[in-house]
């Protein structure tokens, strides 16, 4: 992926993110409205539930992770003048994110789905009243499980650029398991234990071979994901 390449894919997640901040923006005055008791000829309780449902989901993953995720996009290839390890990844978690955010938003709004906001006490409200099917949870769940997918897409991706060698055209290209594989030995400080048990002298992590900004931005990954 060139430099306009990676331009290219950081504008579409701002872009797309702005419009969710739009529309997360638009949702929290009808709410507003709503609980002032104007509106209510057109905005009942069953939409009030429903889009206090969809609105975290597109203020959260619609707004704010994917403008991180734009930005991560462009700064960590900039900041260590290396490629992003997969440009396949990059391109699937914007769509599943895109995809993911709109099904959860178009279920909620379509069926009046409000699981979040229907079975806590002490909020008056309960299952009976908005109702539900065996439809609305499945698409619900899909679109949930399709942003939580362009997540780890994304964190896998990013850990891959920063801490693993430039991909290549050939063969002996490390490929998705070795990622995963390197993944867990540094998440879980394997490396480090490894050392220790070996006795291997001066051993230092990888993530100390890097700029304080780039550890960061992983770490902003980590907890992206988390």
């Amino acid at each position: 992926m060139n430099d306009g390449e990676r331009k290219i894919l950081s504008i579409r997640f701002l872009v797309v993110s702005l419009i969710f901040l739009a529309l997360a923006g638009i949702e929290g005055l009808l709410m507003r409205f709503r609980i002032l008791n104007t509106l209510t000829e057109f905005f009942d309780e069953k939409h009030f539930y429903s889009m206090m449902t969809a609105h975290p989901f597109v203020g959260v993953y619609g707004w704010a992770y994917m403008a991180v995720m734009g930005a991560f996009y462009f700064l960590v290839p900039y900041i260590l003048k290396k490629d992003i390890y997969s440009k396949r990844a990059a391109y699937a978690s914007f769509w599943l994110m895109l995809i993911g955010v709109l099904t959860v938003w178009t279920t909620t709004f379509v069926t009046h789905y409000a699981p979040l906001y229907t079975l806590y006490w002490p909020i008056p409200i309960a299952y009976n009243i908005i109702g539900w099917d065996i439809h609305s949870i499945l698409f619900f769940g899909l679109g949930v499980t399709l942003i939580l997918g362009g997540v780890l897409v994304f964190f896998a991706n990013m850990f891959a650029t920063i801490f693993l060698p430039p991909r290549h055209t050939d063969d002996a290209s490390p490929g998705a398991w070795h990622v995963m594989r390197e993944l867990l030995v540094t998440a879980f400080n394997l490396d480090k234990i490894k050392a220790k048990i070996k006795k291997t002298p001066e051993y230092t992590a990888k993530a100390f071979n890097y700029p304080v900004f780039v550890v960061a931005v992983f770490r902003g990954c980590v907890d992206t994901t988390l």
